[in-house]
């Protein structure tokens, strides 16, 4: 607002940029990028049903599966957790091809870095996005907290450029 007439630069926090070069004062700009999301749920082993939390033993097996929309090229899903799980180096999308499609990186016990292609990311249609879902587990081990802390881990989809990166938890 309250601009003189005359060339701007426009850039946005989600990558759009645009040149502004009317002398219409009523001239509109809208975001043509969304912010992308996440939606990380635990399976409950007792009835399989999936949720924000669950009950294990030490020993078990717990499967995560987080559904995410993107938007925008250079997207990386981040997991890692605490010490009393052990990631089984499992992630997976079951609709995309793991190094054609997608790779994961830095994989270790403590979790994973899953980047997508730039041959899949030139596929994604900005305004619609594209929807998947990430499956992984994570083993409690011994050194799982007991009780209602429970044990923490987190997934966050990182987006924007290398100078402006944002996350979105879980």
């Amino acid at each position: 607002e309250n601009l003189k007439l005359g060339y701007y630069l426009i850039d946005t926090t989600l990558g759009t940029l645009c040149s502004l070069n009317t002398t219409n004062p009523d001239a509109r700009i809208e975001e043509k990028n969304a912010v992308p999301t996440i939606d990380k749920q635990v399976q409950e082993d007792a009835d399989g049903s999936w949720g924000k939390t669950n009950d294990a033993d030490i020993g078990q097996v717990v499967n995560y599966k987080a559904a995410i929309k993107l938007y925008l090229a250079g997207q990386v899903l981040h997991y890692d957790r605490e010490n009393g799980l052990t990631y089984q180096k499992d992630a997976v999308i079951s609709n995309l091809a793991r190094g054609e499609d997608y790779t994961v990186s830095e994989e270790t016990d403590r979790g994973f870095k899953l980047s997508f292609t730039k041959t899949y990311l030139d596929s994604i249609t900005a305004r619609e996005g594209v929807e998947l879902v990430v499956t992984y587990s994570a083993k409690v081990n011994e050194n799982a907290a007991v009780g209602l802390d429970g044990n923490t881990n987190t997934t966050k989809l990182q987006y924007g450029d290398s100078t402006n990166l944002k996350t979105t938890p879980d």
